[in-house]
């Protein structure tokens, strides 16, 4: 592919065509228009002044038999009074037009280009490539130069070229600087990592290659990884050496290339890469090995609970036995009691000594006094724990904002005792909560050494998810303070109003809108109590009552779709994804990892798409296919998809939906839900996923998933299963790529959390999520001498104004961050939902959010078109999963691979097909409703609009992928099914 594509050269070399612009750009001045008439015909002034104004604006000549764009000749010719037409007969010979060029260089002070000009050139070139690949902005550079030079820019080949010779050289003066100043030790550290050793892989594919189940054989894996990237003695502070953009690209390419490919590099091009490779893994190696740590103590805790839960239910069972035995025997003895018989003989009679004897022994042995904490099966793992804290401690230093950080100090009390020496008498034990405390001092006032060494691990783990403690080289492990703005660059904002954020900045401002918001709801809501006048709900001493919502007429709106996407046309997934590409060109997203060229081989590339969709993966959807090699589709993994590429095509794909007519019956496309679907985990992939009782005990992962009511897929991730979903409610709403514009979003109950409304309240969205339960939920007051007096079984307390506003400026700083960009509100959300209760800013929101909350719960019962909006969305995420269960369906649907990034490039994968099949249904069905109203037959709107682009029976998923024999429609779009039209199908009373 070209340097430039087709519009950019556009850009940058040709006139614009519209009558605006050339307004605009053409404007001539006086001295033109006296200089262009000063030749004599009238074709000639009009190509003479034409020719003038390219050189002004675009710094080049009139090429020889050029058109130009019928606007900048109207603009031109209007400006000196000729009309356009004659423009035809200018420069029938080329000398005039040369000529002419001579005189307007001539007095413009002006030259042409010469060779030696060539290093300038070059030379800027080289400077526009310093933060970026892509040739626009580096052609543009070149062009910027010769005319600050006052050289005329001649023709785009020329300057296509020194553009490429001049990012060639800032790629390898920025090698040079990447590895300026390292040592013969280092470069033979970064050598060895492509020697291969015998039978094995290379050093480079070993340390690529980290596993990432937790097990402790994986943690000493991972740590064995680390130190020998760590032998290279490369910190990170040398990527900073060259602009981060540039490497980025290094860095990407360090992270796919193989050994093989960077034994033929250069040698400054192989050491930078190198140096990069060195640079990420040592942080992601960081990274991966404090998760394995928490995720390790993760796995002990839930499985001490699962030990303590067993335990409870085999000491039961035999507790059952022995409660029968001692109730005959009670008996027994009140009977002989009662009728002054012998005792002796009544227990002798019923039980026996003996079997007395052993009942109160096996009971005796049930019973531990000393064994009634919830810590007890915890502690008891303290060994293995220990092997694990052992090699994190050795690994790594651990840092916090407080001087005396009583933690860091047990840490090092650890790091003695590992190492042979002896805890002292007195321990930090001010850091514990109050139940740990308990636990780790006994009745006595004794220590329980064990159970303090696992406190100081658990508590260890809580403050590194709090950012409260941080790892000394780690990415994701950084101190709280680091996500947010500076707080210089923060106060520039606030003073210039740029913090991007739905509240005022005043604090006093806020409160005083939010007391009058929340008290004209209360007000509204207690009116509507005491007339007995809420909508579909009672409230009475017993407490609130919501009548469900009711349900559409199933039956009615399942037979219109079937019948509808009768006539739908039948499509092979592989010829479904060859015609959405026609239409919107979502195949072009995927850019070149380097060069931002789009991929030269659609088939592959679609292949490896659908291998993720699919669940295949390359080699099984290889196997299955016709026309694309494992080798091509490896190409396209490794060089195309990436995150980044998969986020933009799937922006492609909901816009084109969300702008499509027909999606505007389903509505208006600012009303959004998210949800989780869980995916289990299968072969490999087990060890790297983790456990959430409430999908039984397969361990797996969610896809939490964003859905606009026009059934637009617009964001979805892949979070843990052990992991909440509130945290990333918002992430799919700040920072998706679509033009998708949501202003409420419904979650059910794990997403309404306090903080969560509060964030949402910064942003300016509305949260109406489905509350389980909600009439056990509270409303909170600002002031407490309001009387509100029907609804007194609903108030739970009165917010706390005084601690929200010492910590308002924070508030809009962590709101500010989010923003701009600096942080995913998922990554500060749940560090904020990891810190202590007490702590000021988690306090604040919380406040915030009941102020919400209570708005909400009071518009949720005034307004029963708001449940049923609520209701509806959540219902069309539920019919999503159905869909995405569909095209998952390859290894029973499991995750098998124990790699992160391919996992996480599965869902992308998964929700960009949806996406595809979502459009392409939409616009099929579209078509269909349009033939049948063709026929003379009416569909109502209301039942047209429960309809949804969901269904995939007409869609082959699966068989073999035939890639060389895609079905491409003649025309614009398939033709409808119009034989299996039936008019009796479309009667509606």
């Amino acid at each position: 592919m070209a340097f430039l594509d087709a519009q950019a050269r556009a850009v940058l070399f040709e006139p614009p065509d519209t009558h605006e612009e050339a307004l605009a750009r053409y404007a001539l001045t006086p001295e033109d228009v006296a200089f262009a008439r000063r030749r004599r015909r009238s074709h000639n002034r009009l190509g003479f002044a034409v020719q003038l104004a390219l050189v002004r604006d675009l710094g080049r000549p009139l090429r020889s038999g050029e058109t130009i764009p019928a606007a900048v000749l109207d603009t031109v010719a209007d400006q000196i009074g000729i009309d356009p037409v004659v423009f035809e007969l200018y420069a029938r010979r080329d000398e005039t037009r040369r000529e002419h060029l001579a005189e307007i260089v001539a007095q413009l002070d002006l030259r042409t280009m010469r060779e030696r000009d060539y290093r300038l050139c070059i030379r800027a070139a080289a400077t526009g490539a310093v933060a970026t690949e892509k040739g626009e902005p580096i052609v543009l550079a070149v062009i910027d130069a010769l005319k600050a030079a006052r050289i005329v820019v001649p023709g785009a080949g020329l300057v296509e070229r020194l553009a490429l010779a001049g990012r060639a050289m800032a790629r390898r003066q920025a090698y040079r600087h990447l590895i300026a100043g390292l040592g013969p030790p280092t470069l033979a550290s970064l050598d060895e990592l492509l020697s291969e050793r015998s039978g094995e892989r290379t050093l480079l594919g070993w340390i690529a290659d980290a596993p990432e189940g937790a097990r402790p054989k994986s943690l000493k894996a991972v740590l064995a990884r680390l130190e020998v990237v760590r032998r290279a003695g490369i910190t990170d502070e040398r990527r900073k050496t060259i602009h981060a953009n540039r490497y980025g690209v290094i860095a990407k390419e360090a992270r796919i290339l193989h050994a093989r490919e960077m034994q033929r590099f250069s040698a400054d091009r192989r050491y930078a890469t190198l140096t990069a490779f060195v640079i990420e893994r040592q942080a992601a190696l960081t990274d991966l090995a404090i998760d394995l740590f928490g995720r390790l103590l993760g796995t002990a805790r839930r499985r001490a609970e699962w030990s303590r839960t067993e335990r409870r239910l085999r000491e039961a069972d035999i507790l059952a036995g022995v409660a029968v035995d001692h109730v005959r025997l009670g008996q027994a003895l009140l009977a002989a009691r009662a009728s002054g018989a012998d005792l002796s003989a009544a227990i002798t009679s019923t039980l026996g000594w003996e079997v007395l004897e052993t009942s109160v022994a096996v009971a005796s042995g049930l019973v531990h006094p000393d064994r009634h904490d919830e810590f007890d099966e915890l502690v008891d793992r303290q060994r293995s724990l220990r092997a694990v804290a052992r090699l994190v401690f050795a690994a790594f230093s651990f840092r916090s904002f407080r001087p005396t950080d009583q933690i860091l100090a047990s840490i090092e009390l650890l790091r003695a005792v590992y190492g042979g020496g002896r805890l002292p008498k007195t321990v930090p034990l001010s850091f514990l909560t109050r139940k740990w405390r308990r636990r780790v001092r006994s009745g006595s006032g004794d220590l329980d050494v064990r159970a303090w060494e696992v406190a100081v691990l658990v508590h260890l783990r809580d403050r590194l998810r709090a950012g409260d403690i941080w790892v000394e080289g780690s990415r994701a492990w950084r101190s709280f303070e680091d996500y947010l703005l500076p707080r210089p660059t923060f106060d520039l904002m606030r003073a210039e109003q740029r913090l991007g954020l739905a509240v005022p900045n005043s604090f006093d401002a806020w409160r005083k809108e939010r007391t009058a918001t929340l008290d004209a709801r209360l007000k509204a809501l207690a009116e509507a109590a005491a007339a007995d006048a809420i909508p579909d709900a009672t409230l009475d001493n017993k407490g609130l009552s919501i009548s469900p919502i009711g349900e559409e007429e199933r039956d009615r709106i399942v037979a219109l779709s079937r019948r509808l996407y009768t006539l739908v046309p039948r499509v092979r997934i592989t010829s479904l994804l060859a015609e959405v590409h026609r239409w919107t060109g979502f195949l072009d997203s995927f850019t070149h990892y380097r060069t931002g060229e789009t991929a030269g081989d659609e088939a592959a590339l679609m292949a490896a798409i659908l291998a993720d969709a699919t669940n295949a993966g390359a080699e099984r959807m290889a196997e299955s296919s016709r026309g694309v090699t494992i080798h091509q589709m490896m190409l396209m993994i490794d060089r195309h998809l990436r995150s980044e590429t998969y986020a933009t095509a799937t922006a492609v794909l909901v816009d084109a939906q969300q702008g499509h007519p027909f999606a505007a019956i389903w509505g208006d496309g600012h009303v959004s839900s998210s949800d989780g679907q869980f995916f289990p985990a299968g072969g490999r992939g087990e060890a790297s996923l983790d456990y959430n009782a409430k999908y039984g005990k397969r361990p797996g992962a969610s896809l939490y998933g964003f859905l606009s009511n026009r059934f637009a897929s617009f964001f979805s991730r892949l979070i843990s299963a052990s992991e909440s979903e509130a945290p990333y409610v918002l992430d799919g709403l700040v920072h998706n790529e679509s033009s998708v514009e949501i202003h409420e979003h419904a979650t059910d109950t794990a997403g309404a959390t306090e903080t969560i409304f509060a964030m949402f309240h910064l942003f300016g969205y509305r949260l109406i999520p489905r509350i389980r339960n909600l009439g056990g939920r509270r409303l909170f007051v600002i002031d407490p001498d309001r009387d509100y007096d029907p609804l007194d079984a609903l108030i739970g307390g009165t917010i706390s104004m005084g601690r929200i506003e010492p910590h308002w400026d924070e508030v809009l700083r962590l709101g500010a961050s989010i923003g701009a960009g600096l942080v995913p509100p998922s990554v500060i959300l749940k560090k904020i939902a990891a810190t202590p209760r007490q702590n000021g800013l988690s306090v604040a929101l919380r406040e915030i959010g009941r102020i919400e909350r209570s708005i909400f719960i009071c518009d949720w019962l005034l307004d029963p078109k708001l449940r049923r909006r609520s209701h509806a969305i959540l219902n069309k995420g539920e019919s999503r999963h159905a869909l995405a269960r569909a095209v998952f369906l390859h290894q029973l649907g499991e995750l098998r691979n124990r790699v992160a990034e391919t996992m996480a490039y599965r869902a992308s994968g998964l929700n960009l097909v949806v996406n595809a099949i979502i459009l392409w249904n939409t616009v099929y069905l579209s078509r269909a409703v349009r033939f049948v109203h063709d026929q003379g037959t009416a569909i109502p709107d209301a039942l047209l609009a429960q309809v949804a682009p969901l269904p995939w029976s007409h869609i082959a998923l699966t068989g073999d992928y035939l890639w060389n024999e895609i079905d491409r429609p003649l025309e614009r779009y398939r033709p409808i099914r119009a034989n299996r039209f039936n008019p009796k199908n479309f009667v509606f009373p």
